[in-house]
C-alpha cells in the first residue's frame, strides 16, 4: 500500500473516531454555550420512547396507542408498589393489565372516558421524553456558570489527606465544588457530550462522575458514579424504538367497578403524569 492510501485511510479512520466519541472536543465555555443551544432549541417531534432507569423501564408508543410502566413506587405512607403495568387501546376497547405485587388485575372493554385518558397519557408521557433535554441542558449550564463565577472570585484553600492543596469556589454558602477531570464534545449543534468529574472536598474525597449525551436536541442518557456512596445510575431515552407486548388475560382476574376506579387513579398519577 503506498504511503498516499496510507495517509487517506488514516485521515478517514481518525474522522470515524472522533465522530464516535461524539464529535470535536470543547473547551467548558464552549460546551456551556452548546448548552444554551438545547436549551432553547427544538427537538423533532417523536412517537416511539423506550426508557430505562435501573429496574425502571417505560416503553411508550403514540403510533400503537400502547404504554408499558414497570418501577416500584413509594408513597407517602413508606408502602412500595411493585407496578408493572400495561395498557393499550385496539379495536375500539381500553385493555389494562396491572399488577402491584399483590393485585393481578385486567381489563377490556369499551370505555370512552378511559379511552381519552390514555390517548391523552401516552401524549404527555412522550412530550415530557422529548422536552426533558432542553430542561436538563438549562440546568447544567446554570450550575456550571455557579462554578466559573465562584472560580473567578473569591477562593477557598482545602487541603486533602494526601497534602495536595486545591482551591475551590462555592456555590452556595458552606457547600464547596469544583471541577476534576473535564472533556467535553459536540459534532453539531443539538448534539453535546459532557464527561466530567465533580469534586465536594468538604464532603467526599472521591469524585461524583457525571456523563450526559444529546444528540439532535434529545437528551440521550445520564451516567452517575460515586464510589464512595455506591451510586451508580445509567438512565437512557431510546426514541424511535418501542417494542410492543400485549400479555392476555391468564393469570389476571377481572377488575370490578371500585378496582378499576383505584387502577385509573393510579394511571393518572404515576404512569401518565410521572417525570420518569
Amino acid at each position: 500500500m503506498n504511503a498516499k492510501i496510507k495517509l487517506t485511510l488514516a485521515v478517514a479512520m481518525a474522522g470515524l473516531t472522533l465522530a464516535s466519541c461524539g464529535g470535536k472536543s470543547l473547551s467548558r465555555a464552549d460546551a456551556e454555550a452548546q448548552m444554551e443551544v438545547i436549551s432553547k432549541g427544538t427537538p423533532a417531534a417523536q412517537t416511539k420512547v423506550t426508557y430505562e432507569s435501573g429496574s425502571d423501564k417505560v416503553v411508550v408508543s403514540k403510533d400503537d396507542n400502547y404504554i408499558h410502566y414497570v418501577s416500584s413506587v413509594t408513597d407517602s405512607s413508606k408502602n412500595t408498589k411493585n407496578y408493572n403495568i400495561y395498557a393499550w387501546i385496539g379495536d375500539g376497547n381500553v385493555n389494562l393489565r396491572y399488577s402491584d405485587g399483590t393485585d393481578k388485575l385486567y381489563y377490556s372493554t369499551s370505555n370512552t372516558e378511559l379511552q381519552s385518558a390514555i390517548t391523552s397519557g401516552i401524549d404527555a408521557r412522550i412530550s415530557a421524553y422529548t422536552s426533558n433535554g432542553k430542561g436538563q441542558a438549562s440546568y447544567l449550564k446554570s450550575f456550571f456558570e455557579k462554578i466559573d463565577a465562584a472560580d473567578s472570585g473569591s477562593k477557598t484553600s482545602f487541603t486533602h489527606k494526601d497534602g495536595t492543596v486545591v482551591e475551590s469556589g462555592a456555590t452556595e454558602k458552606g457547600s464547596y465544588v469544583y471541577f476534576g477531570k473535564e472533556n467535553y464534545k459536540s459534532s453539531g449543534d443539538g448534539n453535546l457530550v459532557l464527561d466530567f468529574e465533580l469534586m465536594y472536598p468538604a464532603q467526599r474525597e472521591d469524585a461524583e462522575k457525571e456523563y450526559y449525551v444529546w444528540e439532535n436536541y434529545l437528551l440521550k442518557e445520564i451516567k452517575v458514579d460515586i464510589e464512595s456512596t455506591n451510586r451508580h445510575s445509567d438512565t437512557k431515552w431510546n426514541f424511535g424504538k418501542a417494542d410492543i407486548e400485549k400479555p392476555s388475560t391468564d393469570g389476571y382476574t377481572a377488575m370490578n367497578a371500585l378496582q378499576l376506579v383505584a387502577v385509573s387513579a393510579v394511571l393518572t398519577s404515576v404512569v401518565f403524569l410521572s417525570g420518569n
